[in-house]
């Protein structure tokens, strides 16, 4: 990863980075490997946050709709 060239100076070989690049570049230390790995679980984190904060909100909208519905039907019947 890392090498002494003559002058005493150290030379990383990592990836370089490429015309309209989408991600990360390929991880040259164990930091930025587990930064990139931390990045992933909260990447699925909030993709799981989102999708149930989803389901609730449509379960709420469907069961108000239908409790919406039901009390019309009912005063529909009540005013005939």
């Amino acid at each position: 990863m890392f090498t002494n060239n003559l002058l005493g100076t150290f030379i990383v070989h990592a990836d370089a980075p490429e015309a309209f690049q989408y991600g990360f570049q390929d991880p040259a230390t164990p930091i930025m490997i587990g930064l990139t790995n931390l990045h992933h679980d909260i990447m699925f984190l909030i993709i799981l946050i989102m999708v149930l904060v989803t389901w609730v909100l449509g379960r709420a909208t469907l069961a108000f709709l239908e409790k919406k519905t039901r009390y019309r039907s009912i005063l529909y019947m009540l005013l005939r």
